[in-house]
Formats: structure tokens, C-alpha cells, sequence
């Protein structure tokens, strides 16, 4: 790293000129001195051959992150149909983010040492916030804007755990700039923090300024300083395991931070360790930045095929699926129709007709059965069955038995051969022997969505009538015209 800042304050600061026998008042020095420093001659000093290499190494690695699923995300579907655009490029934001990621390396530069810029830009391509807005197939907000259409700004506290890798540095630079009243550093410092909470691909660029300035005011060893940094991010590091951000695991990677503080109190290697424990948290950054990558949310290739059904036909209808209302705005986009998941749900589980509801065909992915009440709940409507989903088939004493699962954690447990064909008419629910034929199979060709109905009341269902028509009776009119290879997405007519 960089000699101490300290030092390269009195450099510049024997630039500055004297009036009335006195220098002027450093109040805004950081700031001054990176704006300043941007400039044809300052380029050319700092500026080395081997910043070719490894602008090129970020650009690799940016994109590589970047470009592992070309498939639209599942929160560009409101956006695209809000904007009223196709999306046509998916690999565009992928190019944008590069992009962007190989000009933050030479602003960062003009600045700061290849050791800290490196850092600093690796902790930003690899922050949650980056890699959801540029990831292939991602049409957020920069890249909705690029098209005309701007974002909504709202609030959100959620956003800060997106640049969770960040704030350690980001919070020391506040501090540093707090200590040395540096008011205007200080000032655009808090207010990139808290663009966070509206605007948090606007404060991306900010924070990773100002992380700069905070990850080189460590190199000059200070006791305060290394103990600062070391709760910072000794808390950042505990919250990523926690996962979840509530006001207990906040406190309890707060006290985390604050026992390895107390620790460093008595060691003269704080310095050393904070560098180790910075090593780690840059390691855990690029792992999230993966990770990130493969936990947005896309569409499935079943329900693509689905939809691709869906589009040939000329009525109205609705569609259940396991996206929610997300799917009135996959389906608006994908076929053009106004397909409504709420209108779906309301008919499936009641007994209403088709006509009441003014559609004549839907489409029923049968995986919401896997948590049938809460389904019902959204429309306000109970339900009197029970659903058990296969989960696989053990080997136990007596032979094999095929185990199911429901949404409320009950078991059950059915007899079969290791080709799993049923040998008995006993099966067993949390322990209890009941009848077979008290159970009700939705066989499919693929077995994840094979199911069995425990019917324990009313069934009058139109869910019911549709999957089990020989057993519940079947809706007047109504055929499954197409299913899916696995037989979990099936279609249904339903008029004659």
C-alpha cells in the first residue's frame, strides 16, 4: 500500500497558497485532491503498464461474473412491461457493468495505489447491489433507464446489505473524515450512505470512492484506526453467515465485533490482523458475487414452455403458478395476454363456474398444491385436504417404502418394491396406519411432482374437479387439452 496519507497531506499541502502569513484552511483536502488529480500530467505519473494488465483481469473477471445465466431475471418482468420495451440484448447489461467496472479502475487511478484500487474495485463487482442491476438478462434500473423509462425511487433499509462488503471501509472513511473535520468529505460521504436507501446503483460509484479513502487511511497504523476497522468488519463478516438482517442478528454481530475488538486491545499485530481479516473479506465478497449470481431469480424452462402454449390461443383465461402475481407480468410480456394469477386462484379453489370469472381456458402449475393454504389465503378461502409431495424411496426392514412430505411437516409413508409399485394397501401418516384408498394420487411423469390428496372435508373444488375429475366429478366443458414432459404444468379448456 501507499505511504500514510498523513504524509501526502503536508505534500500537498505546501501547494497551497498563503494569504496573510497563514495557509488557507484544509477543510475540504480528500476531496480537492482527487479532483484535482484527475488530469492529463497526473495520469501520466501514476499510471503504469502493468494497469493494462489489470484493468484486463477486471474486465475478464467482471464479465465472467456476470455472464454465467443469459436468461431474463424474474424482477425484470414488471420493469420490461412497465417500459413497454423487448428486451433483445440479454448480455447488454453484462457488457454495461464490464464497462463501467473497467473505467471505476483508472477514475480510482488517478488516485490511488494498484493495491487499493484492485480492492476496492473487486468489493464493488462483487456486491450484491452490482451483480443483481448487471447480471445477463437483468433489466433494472440503469438499464431501464438506458431505454427511456426511469425507476420509481422508493425507500428501502434492505439495500444495505447489498454493499455489506463495502460499509466497513466506507464507515471508516466517515469516521477518518469526521476526525480530521473534513466537513465537505464528510458531507458527500453521508450523502452516498444515504442514497444507498434510494438510489443504490447512484451511490454505487460514490461508496466506492469513498471506500478508497477509507481503505488508505488504514496504512499509516493507528491504534484507533485498526481498532475501528477491526469491529467494522469483524461485524460485516458475522452478518454474512447470520444471512438474515434483523434487529437481534444486528446486535449480535455488533457485540461479535466488539469481543474481537477487546481482544485486539491487548496484541501490538492489530495492523496484521486487519489485513488478514480485509483478505477475508474480499475472498467472501468475490464467493458472494458467484453466489449472487446463481440466487436471482429466473424463470423456469417449463413454464417458458408453458407460456409458449398459452400464446396460441385466442380466449381469455388466468394462469396459477408458483411466481405469483410476477406472472401476470411474465405472461403479459411472453404471449401479449392479460392473464391474471389472482383471478386464477379465486376460481381454483372455489366452486364457482368459468364464466363467473369470464375465462375460458388456465393453466395450473400443480407445484402450488405443495403449499395449498396459503395459496387459498390469498383469496381469502380455506381448504379441507391435505397434500403430500414425494420426497424419495428408503430402504428400511421390511423393504422399501416411498416417503411424502406436506407443507406443514407431516409424514407419509407408503409401502412399495424397489421399483416403486405399490405392495400394500396400508399406508402410514405420522406414525398411524390409514386405508390407501383414503389417499388420492396425481401421478406425473416426472417423480418430484407426484402427489397424493388426503381429502378430510368439503372437496367441492374446482382444483379438485380439474386434476381428479373421476373422483371429485368433472367441470361441464372442461379438458386438459396439454401437459408439460413432467406433467407438472397442465392446461386446461374450459368451455366445450
Amino acid at each position: 500500500m501507499l505511504a500514510s496519507s498523513d504524509a501526502r497531506d503536508m505534500k500537498y499541502a505546501s501547494d497551497i497558497p498563503v494569504i496573510g502569513g497563514k495557509r488557507k484552511a484544509l477543510n475540504s483536502f480528500h476531496i480537492n485532491r482527487f479532483m484535482t488529480s484527475i488530469s492529463i500530467v497526473e495520469i501520466a505519473r501514476r499510471f503504469k503498464k502493468s494497469d493494462l494488465l489489470y484493468s484486463g483481469m477486471i474486465c475478464v473477471f467482471t464479465f465472467l461474473i456476470l455472464a454465467q445465466i443469459n436468461i431474463i431475471t424474474l424482477n425484470s418482468y414488471p420493469l420490461l412491461v412497465a417500459a413497454g420495451v423487448q428486451f433483445e440484448s440479454l448480455m447488454m447489461p453484462a457488457v454495461i457493468g464490464t464497462v463501467m467496472a473497467v473505467f471505476l479502475y483508472f477514475i480510482l487511478r488517478c488516485r490511488f495505489s494498484q493495491l487499493n484500487t484492485l480492492i476496492i474495485v473487486l468489493l464493488t463487482t462483487t456486491s450484491v447491489i452490482f451483480t443483481t442491476s448487471f447480471a445477463a438478462g437483468s433489466f433494472s434500473a440503469p438499464v431501464a433507464a438506458m431505454h427511456g423509462y426511469i425507476v420509481p425511487i422508493e425507500f428501502n433499509i434492505e439495500n444495505l446489505q447489498k454493499f455489506l462488503f463495502l460499509l466497513p471501509v466506507t464507515l471508516l472513511a466517515v469516521v477518518h473524515f469526521a476526525l480530521r473535520r473534513n466537513m465537505t468529505a464528510l458531507s458527500l460521504s453521508l450523502l452516498a450512505i444515504v442514497l444507498i436507501f434510494f438510489i443504490p446503483i447512484v451511490a454505487l460509484p460514490l461508496i466506492a470512492i469513498v471506500s478508497a479513502f477509507g481503505l488508505e487511511s488504514i496504512e499509516n497504523p493507528s491504534k484507533e484506526r485498526d481498532l475501528t476497522f477491526a469491529f467494522l468488519m469483524c461485524a460485516a463478516i458475522m452478518l454474512y453467515f447470520i444471512k438474515s438482517y434483523t434487529i437481534q442478528s444486528i446486535v449480535f454481530a455488533i457485540l461479535a465485533g466488539i469481543l474481537i475488538t477487546a481482544i485486539l486491545l491487548v496484541t501490538e499485530k492489530r495492523h496484521r490482523f486487519n489485513i488478514v481479516i480485509l483478505l477475508a473479506m474480499l475472498l467472501l465478497s468475490i464467493l458472494n458475487g458467484f453466489v449472487s449470481i446463481y440466487s436471482i431469480e429466473r424463470i423456469d424452462s417449463e413454464t417458458l414452455s408453458a407460456l409458449a402454449k398459452v400464446k396460441s390461443l385466442d380466449s381469455n383465461g388466468a394462469i396459477a403458478s408458483i411466481y405469483a402475481d410476477t406472472i401476470d407480468s411474465i405472461a403479459r410480456y411472453e404471449t401479449g395476454k392479460n392473464a391474471k394469477f389472482t383471478q386464477a386462484v379465486d376460481f381454483l379453489f372455489s366452486n364457482e363456474s368459468a364464466e363467473r370469472y369470464g375465462i375460458d381456458w388456465i393453466l395450473i402449475d400443480t407445484s402450488i398444491l405443495n403449499d395449498a393454504k396459503s395459496y387459498a389465503s390469498l383469496v381469502n378461502r380455506t381448504i379441507q385436504f391435505e397434500v403430500f409431495r414425494f420426497i424419495t424411496i428408503s430402504q428400511v426392514e421390511e423393504g422399501h417404502v416411498a416417503v411424502y412430505t406436506s407443507h406443514d411437516g407431516s409424514m407419509l409413508l407408503i409401502p412399495v418394491n424397489e421399483n416403486g409399485q405399490l405392495i400394500s394397501e396400508v399406508a402410514f401418516l405420522n406414525g398411524q396406519s390409514i386405508s390407501i384408498y383414503r389417499l388420492i394420487a396425481l401421478n406425473a411423469n416426472d417423480p418430484r411432482y407426484s402427489l397424493y390428496i388426503y381429502p378430510k372435508g368439503d372437496t367441492n373444488l374446482n382444483i379438485l374437479k380439474l386434476l381428479f375429475p373421476e373422483q371429485f366429478g368433472a367441470i361441464e366443458g372442461a379438458k386438459e387439452v396439454w401437459s408439460s414432459n413432467s406433467s407438472r404444468m397442465r392446461l386446461y379448456t374450459l368451455t366445450a
